[in-house]
Parts: C-alpha cells; structure tokens; sequence
C-alpha cells in the first residue's frame, strides 16, 4: 500500500461521548483490547512493516490527526501551530518510518540483551556491536540520529571544527523540509534492518525482557507478583489528544515498550496511536 492510500479516510464513525469519570474498564474492552494487541504484535513481527497494518487497525482517520500531537514524533521539534492537513502525507511517512525503525531496534536488542547479560551481569548491549557497519553508517549520515547515536555511546557527533551551535541548529528537526531528509534517513536504515533480523537467531520478545527486567528489580516485593504491566485500563481523557475531545473514552494498552491507546469506533476498537514507552 502506499502512503497516500493508507491515509484515506473511510469516515468511520468513533465514539467520543463523554462518561463518568469513575467508569471502570469491561471484561468485554479487555479481552477486545487484548485479543487486538496479541494480533497487532503479530502481524507486525511477521511484516516488520506497520505501514500495511494501518488500514485494518488503526482509525480511518489517523493519518489526519497525526499532526495534533507532534511531541510524540520522536527525534523532531516539530509544533502543532506549524502543521497543517497539507502535511498528512509527510507526517503518516516519517510515522511509518519511525516506527519501524524503533519496531527492528527492539528485534535487535531482544536478542543481544540477554547476550550482554550472560558476558557480564547489568551490562547494557553496546549499539557499536549490536549493529552492523551499513545500519551505523546511515545513522551517522544524518545530523539527528548521529546526536542521539553520539548521546547513547558517549561520540562526539560534530566536526572537530564544528560549533555547537552549528551542530544545534543542523540537527534540529523542526521544519517539514528537515523532516522528510530524517524520514529519508529512517527508511534506509529500515530497510537495512529488516534484512539484517533475518539473520538473527530467535529471541525472548521485548514484553518477556521487561518482564524478567522487573521480576528480577522487584523479586523480593510481593505486590509485584500481581501486577501485570500488560493489562489494558480505562483512560478518560482530561485535554484533547489527537483531536478526540476531553471526556473521550480511551482503552490503553502496552505491548512493550510500545503503548497503544484504542478508542471504539464503531463496534470495534481501534488504534488511536503507537508510541515509544516513557522512562
């Protein structure tokens, strides 16, 4: 599918209406959510590709309110006051791309954290060897992800010569014109990636690392027993969010370190958004 026909509209109708505020979550809306989450994780891991999957879980109209919520594109300054509808196209791009490549660097630390862990007790995978040589040089070719490769490994990730404000200002993602170079960027790493999981063994999923993460932090805690970080809840929104009004109802679910939040649309539930857990 290409991006202009993943971003169609179908006007599907969604379910905004203000509720209670002490409305609890169904065990219909958890089995939903969770049937949807197991099946989106899926798909994903078999297509390393989201952009296919939009159409059948996502909200028709996602790709038109992807510009109310630019803090959550990440690795970019961008505001809402500076995007309009004329921006879908590049905005649903660098989404796809961007999730993507986040999706294949989870694929990649699954496997080489339990690597790490067995050298060495707590030592965190190094990107310079979890990679390869091809990958490293398309992130070093770009002034964004090369800063964030440089904060991650302790480089210095401007020209000897280079000011830092130069370095700044080059680095910065806050035009459309500075996105689409980014978005170009993610997608050549995307595809190197994609063809570079194949060749890796299978792995414990990033939900299962997290999990042992925790089991292990919290082992002596006995309330951590019964706490499942996978499990949906209901989230009544406070403020707009995507363009969903304050009192919408939405189902949040984690399938780790992504968080999904679904809204009922129509008789289904429906991705709202993907997004990168916060620390």
């Amino acid at each position: 599918l290409t991006v202009t026909t993943i971003a169609l509209p179908q006007n599907e109708p969604e379910d905004t209406t203000v509720v209670q505020r002490d409305e609890q979550i169904t065990p219909e809306e958890e089995r939903e959510a969770r049937e949807l989450a197991a099946l989106l994780t899926r798909r994903w891991r078999e297509t390393e590709d989201i952009a296919p999957l939009i159409n059948e879980f996502f909200v028709s109209d996602f790709a038109d309110r992807l510009r109310h919520e630019p803090e959550l594109f990440l690795f970019t300054e961008l505001k809402e006051e500076q995007l309009t509808p004329e921006d879908r196209d590049d905005l649903l791009r660098h989404y796809i791309a961007m999730s993507n490549f986040l999706h294949l660097m989870v694929r990649v630390y699954e496997v080489h954290w339990p690597l790490a862990k067995s050298a060495k007790e707590g030592e965190e995978p190094d990107l310079e060897k979890m990679l390869p040589a091809n990958v490293l040089d398309v992130i070093k070719s770009d002034p964004t992800l090369s800063a964030i490769y440089a904060e991650e490994t302790g480089e210095k990730a401007e020209a000897p010569n280079q000011s830092e404000e130069t370095s700044a200002e080059e680095r910065s993602v806050n035009t459309i014109e500075r996105l689409r170079g980014l978005t170009n960027a993610l997608e050549r790493a995307v595809a190197l990636l994609r063809d570079y999981v194949k060749t890796l063994p299978s792995s414990l999923t990033a939900s299962e690392l997290m999990m042992m993460k925790e089991q292990e932090s919290d082992k002596d805690s006995e309330s951590a027993e019964n706490d499942d970080p996978l499990r949906p809840h209901l989230h009544i929104l406070s403020e707009d969010f995507y363009g969903y009004s304050s009192g919408t109802r939405l189902i949040c679910i984690n399938i780790l370190p992504f968080h999904l939040d679904l809204v009922r649309a129509g008789q289904n539930l429906k991705v709202v958004s993907i997004y990168i857990q916060g620390d």
